[in-house]
């Protein structure tokens, strides 16, 4: 369909005013974005277009202010917005160039007064990238020609079947250069600004960003800290697992801990964080030994132990058979207590049998009948859970 024109109410137009001026941003470049969002959301709804507004670089106001960015974003696509002036000329910033920010291009807009405004071209990122070359001021100044009717539907359709190209390279981003970008970016290497430039538009970098931005600087100086005790604390809970949990690899271990984090915040010293952290690492040590019946018991027994029953006791809600959990007991005991989640021999199950059978509970016990080897091994495995559970419920972060 062709871009017909979009008319701004007055009202509208003086909110974006109000808003421009609290924010210190370009007056017209907010009015063209609106008028952008408008004509997009005038297609037809089968199309599939999406505006999302709320993840546009263009919200976060030191980025609008300091970089100029004044994007839209259609089905996550960010797509520039630049007022064609009097002289028909477009200005671009161009610490936007070269950015995975301007790879779906530039959409012009001819305003009429504060009033109407119409989506009258497109400026392709290889046209940027060709007039970049041979200008090395802040701001890139382009001869554009309006068309007499752009087909937005066009260009949209187009954008849609175009594929993702993951261009951001933030794997080497850290969050200290994050901030200095934010403060004055002067301060970093231009391919390291324009690193970061392209990183925002990964969604959830962005959303991480603009939760700085938006907080005052003393603010984002105690998210930083905060990131800094998390991590500390994780590191020391890390050894204190990996004690507890030999077999399981130390990648493995930290996956369990940031997962738990994402879930249940970062306060790695409450119950309820160690306990969730116990439960899935025990899980993930003791699942092949136990009956199915038996893992799902794992969770049930932890939270028995957080909630102050001793292991044996906790054991002896889900074990019915005396002799059995008494049996898994003694061989605990002759391992001096160690955690090992190692099925028991028929050595040490027979070496704990005599020791049960000169005990006068156990002395008509003259039989092993009663039990079988495959059971006392569940029996400890769940005693050995309950034990770490008792050690893990004392852990000082």
């Amino acid at each position: 369909m062709s871009t017909k024109s979009i008319e701004i109410s007055p009202e509208i137009a003086q909110l974006i005013e109000l808003s421009s001026k609290q924010r210190q941003v370009p007056f017209k470049q907010e009015l063209a974005r609106n008028v952008v969002e408008q004509a997009v959301i005038a297609e037809d709804p089968e199309l599939g277009f999406m505006v999302e507004a709320g993840i546009a670089l263009a919200e976060i106001t030191p980025l609008a202010r300091s970089l100029g960015v004044n994007d839209v974003v259609i089905n996550s696509k960010h797509i520039h917005v630049s007022v064609l002036n009097a002289q028909n000329k477009v200005t671009i910033p161009t610490i936007l160039m070269s950015t995975r920010y301007l790879e779906n291009g530039v959409l012009v807009v001819k305003l009429n007064g504060v009033n109407y405004g119409t989506i009258v071209g497109h400026i392709t990122e290889q046209t940027l990238t060709v007039v970049a070359r041979e200008n090395s001021t802040e701001e890139i100044e382009i001869d554009f020609q309006p068309e007499k009717e752009f087909d937005l539907t066009k260009f949209l359709d187009g954008l849609a079947t175009q594929i993702d190209q993951d261009r951001a390279k933030s794997s080497d981003l850290k969050a200290e250069e994050y901030l200095i970008f934010l403060q004055d970016r002067s301060n970093l290497p231009l391919e390291k600004q324009k690193q970061i430039i392209s990183a925002l538009t990964n969604p959830h970098i962005r959303e991480n960003f603009a939760f700085i931005a938006q907080s005052k600087e003393d603010r984002a100086l105690d998210i930083l800290r905060d990131a800094a005790i998390w991590n500390a604390r994780v590191e020391k809970f890390l050894e204190r697992l990996k004690t507890k949990f030999s077999s399981l690899s130390a990648d493995k271990l930290k996956e369990v801990v940031l997962r738990t984090g994402e879930r249940l915040g970062g306060q790695v010293d409450h119950p309820e964080f160690r306990k969730a952290v116990l439960a899935e690492l025990t899980n993930e040590v003791v699942s092949y030994k136990l009956s199915s019946h038996a893992r799902a018991q794992i969770g049930a027994l932890i939270e028995r132990v957080y909630a102050g029953a001793s292991a044996l006791s906790a054991v002896k809600q889900f074990v019915t058979n005396q002799l059995t959990v008494d049996l898994a007991q003694t061989i605990n005991d002759q391992r001096h207590g160690l955690i090992s989640f190692a099925n028991a021999t028929v050595e040490e199950f027979g070496l704990a049998f005599k020791t049960l059978a000169v005990q006068p509970a156990y002395a008509t016990h003259s039989q092993k009948e009663n039990v079988d080897l495959d059971s006392v091994n569940e029996a400890l495995v769940l005693l050995e859970a309950a034990k770490l559970a008792e050690e893990m419920k004392e852990i000082e972060i």
